[in-house]
C-alpha cells in the first residue's frame, strides 16, 4: 500500500461522529469571566488526563458555575471517569473530591474559591463515555460582601444541594457571632460536604481549655435509626492535623452546622470565617445503572498529562440545600 492510501486509510479510521482530534482543549483562563469545556465534539474521549486552570486577576475572587456535568462515574469514588476541583492558588489549596454523574449527581448553584485560582482535573479511562462538563466562571472583587443581607439567623434548607455562609463573608465576620443552619436529607439520597474557604480565629487543636470560648464550627446530626451523632464535634481551624476538606454523609436524616465566634479577642482582617457546599446524590441501592455512550475510536492527539494530586477524605455519614436541577 503506497502511502497516499495509508494516509486516506488514517483519515477514515479516525473520522467517525463524536470524534476529536483535540482531546484535551484550552487549558488556561485568566479573564474576568469565561466559559470551561471539558473537550471539543460530542463525546469526550478515552484516557484523557487534561487540566484547567482559571486565574482571574489578583484581587479578585473565582466562581465556578456548572451548565453540564455529564461524566461517567459513579459518587462518592468516582473510580470510572471523574471530574476534580480544586480552589485556591498554590500552598492555599483545597481539594473538593473528584465528581461524576451517574448517580444523579445535583451540584451547588456557585462554587466560591477562596482566592483568584480554581483548578479543574478531568480523567477518563476506558468504561465508557458521555458528554462531559461546561462551566462559566465570573469573578468578583474581594471587598465586596457576598450577601449584603444577611443576618445569619436560623436558616432551614430542604433542597438537594446548596452553599452556605458566616456572617459578612469574604469580609472579616464580627464577634459574638452565631449561626445554625438545619438540614434534611431526602430518601435514598447520600451528601458531598466540602469547603471552599475556611479562615477562623481558633486554634488548630481546639483548646480544651476554652470550650465554647473560641471561634469553631460544629457538625452534628441525626441517623436513619434516629440516633443522634456528632460528625464534625469541633473544628477551629484549617491548620489541624485532623482537617478534612470534604466529607460523604451516609445514612443520614438531619444535619446541623453550627457557628460560634466568642468576643474576648479582636478578629483578625484574614479571618474571613468559612464557607459550607453540599452536593447530593443517589445511592447505589436506588439506581439502575449508568447510561454510557459507546465507545467512540480515539483521536491521533496524545493528551495532557498532568500531576495527579488527589487527597481523599475519611468518610462520615448522609444530606441536602437550593433550588438546583440535577446536572
Amino acid at each position: 500500500m503506497d502511502v497516499e492510501m495509508l494516509l486516506l486509510s488514517f483519515m477514515l479510521l479516525f473520522s467517525s461522529p463524536g470524534a476529536s482530534f483535540a482531546d484535551c482543549p484550552q487549558s488556561k483562563y485568566d479573564g474576568l469571566t469565561g466559559t470551561v469545556l471539558s473537550h471539543e465534539g460530542e463525546f469526550y474521549q478515552n484516557n484523557l488526563n487534561c487540566s484547567y486552570d482559571i486565574r482571574v486577576p489578583v484581587g479578585r475572587r473565582a466562581i465556578l458555575e456548572f451548565k453540564k456535568l455529564k461524566i461517567a462515574g459513579m459518587m462518592p469514588e468516582c473510580e470510572q471517569d471523574s471530574l476534580e476541583i480544586i480552589v485556591g492558588c498554590n500552598d492555599n489549596s483545597i481539594h473538593l473530591g473528584k465528581f461524576c454523574s451517574c448517580s444523579e449527581l445535583v451540584m451547588p448553584e456557585k462554587i466560591y474559591s477562596l482566592d483568584h485560582c480554581i483548578t479543574l482535573i478531568f480523567k477518563t479511562d476506558g468504561s465508557g463515555q458521555n458528554t462531559g462538563f461546561e462551566a462559566n466562571y465570573t469573578s468578583m472583587d474581594n471587598n465586596t460582601k457576598l450577601d449584603p443581607t444577611s443576618n445569619c439567623s436560623q436558616k432551614f434548607f430542604n433542597q438537594a444541594s446548596g452553599t452556605f455562609f458566616t456572617p459578612n463573608w469574604p469580609l472579616t465576620y464580627h464577634q459574638n457571632a452565631g449561626c445554625t443552619w438545619n438540614f434534611s436529607i431526602p430518601s435514598g439520597r447520600e451528601v458531598r460536604l466540602f469547603y471552599t474557604s475556611f479562615k477562623l480565629g481558633g486554634s488548630p487543636f481546639c483548646n480544651k481549655n476554652r470550650e465554647n470560648e473560641e471561634d469553631e464550627l460544629r457538625i452534628t446530626g441525626t441517623n436513619t435509626t434516629g440516633q443522634e451523632i456528632f460528625i464534625e464535634k469541633r473544628i477551629c481551624s484549617h491548620s489541624s492535623p485532623s482537617f478534612k476538606s470534604y466529607f460523604t454523609l451516609k445514612q443520614m436524616k438531619n444535619v446541623q452546622v453550627k457557628f460560634a465566634s466568642e468576643g474576648t479577642t479582636q478578629t483578625k482582617s484574614d479571618e474571613s470565617g468559612v464557607v459550607v457546599n453540599y452536593a447530593s446524590y443517589r445511592t447505589a441501592s436506588s439506581l439502575s445503572g449508568c447510561q454510557s455512550h459507546p465507545t467512540v475510536k480515539p483521536s491521533t492527539v496524545k493528551s495532557s498529562t498532568v500531576h495527579e494530586s488527589t487527597v481523599r477524605a475519611n468518610n462520615s455519614s448522609g444530606w441536602s440545600s437550593q433550588k438546583n436541577k440535577t446536572l
